[in-house]
């Protein structure tokens, strides 16, 4: 049985270091009032938990940040 992922066509991944660039030229396009790059690469560096989620063709279609702490997570950033 295909999960509901593969069927999507949309992949799920932990985000690093080297997604920021694309990943804060999205932010850019989509915010009013965008993350800085650093922002993102102080997240990630500090270890809040940032995922990407890409199509079939490895175009970055969406991202999110978040700081869990005990039971409980903190949505940072979201596209």
């Amino acid at each position: 049985m295909m999960n509901a992922e593969a069927r999507s066509g949309l992949h799920l991944s932990p985000m690093t270091m080297s997604d920021v660039d694309e990943v804060f030229g999205v932010e850019l396009s989509v915010y009013p009032h965008p993350w800085t790059r650093g922002n993102f690469a102080d997240s990630l560096a500090s270890g809040y938990h940032g995922w990407t989620l890409r199509d079939d063709a490895g175009e970055l279609v969406g991202y999110f940040l978040m700081m869990t702490a005990v039971d409980e997570a903190h949505l940072l950033n979201v596209a």
